[in-house]
């Protein structure tokens, strides 16, 4: 009996999480959406960014090494490495996501929701910079 109500709450727990993943694509969807991103259907935007993800990864270690070493070596405070960083990474998620944009028809998006999407990748991702 308990091993089958482990079972049970282990499938609740894994719905939950795609249920999770699902809205969380959703909600991005419909912001990119209301600032002219458009989209053939959901698996189309989820390859969208799993391509972009492969094309930015150089240029985002890059956007978060400059910073955390400028300010381990004192050249910078720690306000202007954060600065930095969102500058640097909302420059090169922009760029990433501007390449996959232009090869990948399905997906159109324009510069405006891309701005807003790096904007808001590189504000989520504040932490990275480390004292």
């Amino acid at each position: 009996m308990r091993k089958k109500v482990l079972d049970f709450l282990g499938f609740i727990i894994c719905v939950a999480v795609v249920l999770g993943i699902v809205s969380v694509i959703a909600l991005v969807g419909s912001i990119m959406k209301i600032f002219g991103f458009r989209y053939e259907s959901v698996g189309k935007i989820i390859l969208f960014f799993l391509i972009f993800a492969i094309v930015g990864f150089p240029m985002e270690v890059f956007a978060q090494a400059l910073p955390n070493a400028l300010l381990s070596l004192d050249r910078i405070s720690f306000m202007s490495a954060k600065v930095l960083f969102v500058f640097l990474d909302t420059t090169a998620t922009t760029i990433a996501m501007v390449v996959v944009d232009h090869f990948m028809k399905s997906v159109s998006a324009s510069l405006l929701s891309i701005l807003v999407v790096a904007f808001l990748f590189a504000i989520t991702s504040l932490d990275e910079v480390k004292r």
